[in-house]
């Protein structure tokens, strides 16, 4: 799943994404620095952290349940 995925790296990359974002907010860029300024901001809130990893654990779920059950044959003791 797309969905899956996307939350996936945004999980795995959080620290990497922060960094490369606070180099660009300290960049002489002005339009540019100001966007990542306010993303740093929504991306270290809580609400965003605590939304990735429950969506992370959510969307693995489905992910899972979505594979099962587009097979032909359904097997409950798969999942």
């Amino acid at each position: 799943m797309p969905t899956y995925e996307a939350v996936e790296a945004i999980y795995s990359a959080w620290t990497l994404l922060i960094l490369s974002l606070e180099h660009e907010a300290a960049s002489n860029n002005r339009e540019g620095a100001a966007k990542a300024r306010g993303m740093v901001r929504k991306i270290k809130s809580f609400v965003f952290i605590a939304t990735t990893c429950f969506l992370r654990d959510v969307l693995a779920l489905i992910t899972k349940c979505s594979k099962v059950f587009q097979k032909d044959i359904i097997d409950i003791d798969q999942m």
